[in-house]
């Protein structure tokens, strides 16, 4: 589900979710928060390059028990 959020001078409104540009004016410290579902990502989890989940793992993108059963690397 897509949430968005703008504040604007302080009042944080929720406006229902359309395409861009709804019609607000923002101004010096007014922002846009929008967040959206993840990805599930493209092919086979085992076959992404081990060098990437080493660097992701490193990242903290997941646990070395996610690197093992999801990508079948053992550090």
């Amino acid at each position: 589900m897509n949430d968005v959020e703008v504040s604007i001078n302080g009042e944080i409104l929720r406006p229902a979710y359309g395409s861009k540009g709804d019609g607000f004016e923002l101004g010096p410290g007014d922002w846009v928060q929008v967040r959206t579902p993840g990805g599930g990502g493209y092919g086979d989890p085992s076959e992404r390059p081990r060098e990437l989940v080493r660097r992701d793992l490193r990242c903290g993108y997941f646990s070395e028990a996610i690197a093992e059963s999801d990508y079948g690397y053992v550090p």
